[in-house]
């Protein structure tokens, strides 16, 4: 038996896709990268879950947005902070909104899903 867990239906497809795409690369550069995984996003079909509250907001030069389903475990006062991935350099909360949506939906708590200015253009 594979140790590995089972991804959902559509996460498999969609990482099966990735493994046989010769759109990114390793060695591409940060441009590149940020083209193709925007072209991977607008075909990729993933479902979104109806949610009943997204808020985007900035706070110093930082976009987040606050998933709130109204839906509170326990009587509230939890909530999750989510930080994409993507090297620091390519993507942004817009790629992970799908799993971000799940994640509040499952939590029944608010999601704080924070974006951040890329490299190179910024210096951290």
């Amino acid at each position: 038996a594979d140790p590995r867990p089972s991804l959902a239906p559509e996460m498999a497809a969609f990482a099966e896709y990735l493994r046989s795409s010769d759109e990114l690369q390793a060695d591409d550069t940060i441009e590149h990268m940020r083209v193709a995984t925007s072209e991977l996003r607008a075909r990729a079909s993933r479902t979104r879950p109806e949610i009943s509250r997204i808020e985007e907001q900035h706070f110093e030069g930082f976009r987040y947005r606050v998933y709130d389903t109204g839906q509170h475990a326990g009587g509230g006062g939890r909530a999750s902070v989510f930080y994409h991935g993507g090297s620091w350099t390519h993507l942004d909360i817009d790629v992970y909104d799908p799993i971000i949506r799940r994640l509040a939906i499952e939590s029944r708590a608010p999601v704080f899903a924070v974006d951040y200015p890329l490299a190179p253009e910024v210096q951290f």
